[in-house]
């Protein structure tokens, strides 16, 4: 159990993947401890408590903490049962994102050439990668994701997949985005009211309001909260450090990681399972 904790303590110090990217080195983790474990049961109280913690260490992401609730209400320790849930798991959202793409595809408009994305997104990549697969290669505006930086390994990985891509500063905005036919954006949580994402995304949705530019958001099914946002969770600070390492005079600083983007900014929200024209999804 130590070394699984090890790693996953690791994986929750990974401040530039999304969820779905978290929780595919999480369930690699489970795997090892399950192929190298030499326990056929496994301590119950142990064993829930230490899920507890992963979760907590995950609470930005519902994704990752849907999937730890669901290998603690799996009602057995056993090691091998625990390992033929953790199978079906696997396998019932094995190709979540594919599935989101393919729905995407089947909406945009074939006109479309240039898109804008934000942040570092697997969901998002997914669905350049459909494209691309079919031969169908467009223009990128990526935005660097400041202060992390995220935005330049998706560049990175699209630029692989053989589209144009176009690297800019969050302060470029909006001059891609009165240049761009569609924003491509996912979610980190999706409520009643609004949704959580990388913070620069509140920005580019009332960008693409003035412009009238749409705005797409592709989200897995498991990032829909069936309630309004928390106020607690419309902002959240992250490390000052990460903006300046050492602030000079009286200078304060402020570094967001997450932001709140109400419904109304949105012109469809797509998962896997639906694509929503209305403001609100239900």
């Amino acid at each position: 159990m130590l070394v699984l904790q090890h790693r996953i303590q690791e994986i929750s110090e990974d401040h530039t993947s999304g969820s779905l990217e978290l929780l595919s080195h999480i369930c690699k983790a489970f795997e090892t401890f399950f192929q190298e474990t030499k326990k056929s049961v496994i301590d119950p109280e142990n064993w829930e408590h230490s899920l507890r913690q992963y979760s907590e260490l995950f609470q930005p992401f519902p994704v990752v903490q849907h999937f730890f609730s669901f290998m603690s209400s799996t009602g057995t320790h056993d090691l091998k049962r625990l390992e033929s849930r953790f199978h079906e798991y696997q396998s019932h959202w094995a190709h979540v994102d594919q599935k989101i793409a393919e729905h995407a595809y089947k909406s945009i408009d074939p006109k479309w050439e240039k898109f804008l994305v934000h942040s570092h997104s697997l969901t998002v990549k997914t669905f350049f990668k459909w494209l691309a697969d079919r031969s169908e290669i467009v223009t990128i505006f990526q935005t660097e994701s400041r202060p992390l930086y995220e935005g330049r390994e998706q560049a990175k990985w699209l630029d692989r997949m053989g589209h144009q891509i176009i690297l800019i500063t969050e302060a470029q905005s909006a001059n891609a985005v009165f240049d761009v036919d569609v924003i491509i954006s996912g979610a980190d949580r999706v409520y009643k009211d609004g949704f959580i994402n990388k913070v620069g995304t509140l920005n580019l949705a009332i960008l693409a309001q003035y412009y009238k530019t749409p705005l797409w958001i592709l989200y897995d099914g498991r990032k829909w909260i069936d309630a309004s946002t928390p106020p607690h969770e419309k902002q959240n600070h992250h490390n000052l450090k990460e903006i300046w390492e050492q602030p000079e005079g009286n200078i304060q600083i402020r570094n967001y990681t997450f932001e709140w983007i109400p419904h109304t900014l949105v012109s469809q929200f797509i998962s896997e399972s639906r694509i929503h024209h209305s403001q609100t999804p239900e």
